[in-house]
């Protein structure tokens, strides 16, 4: 696959009540919107209810609209290009 051609990620850093709401977003999104927005949770720490996911660049607002719905139980932080980034902002307390 051309570089062109792969799709183009966003990676959104969060902060989370104990559960991710996986299967709010399924209800939220459906099967065919949560295979397009290829949401991924890459790392979560439980002790900081922090965490770090992936989805398609085309549906972060969608995403972050999401996030702004389940208020207080997860709040959208940071949204970035690189996980780089966002694993350098990470919270140390």
């Amino acid at each position: 696959m051309k570089k062109t051609e792969r799709p183009k990620n966003r990676y959104i850093s969060f902060q989370a009540s104990p559960e991710i709401p996986n299967v709010e977003f399924m209800k939220f999104f459906g099967e065919f919107g949560f295979s397009k927005i290829s949401f991924k949770v890459l790392e979560y720490d439980r002790n900081k209810n922090y965490g770090i996911i992936r989805c398609n660049r085309d549906y972060v607002e969608k995403v972050r609209g999401f996030f702004a719905l389940l208020n207080p139980r997860i709040k959208s932080l940071r949204t970035s290009g690189t996980i780089k980034t966002l694993r350098e902002l990470k919270p140390t307390s």
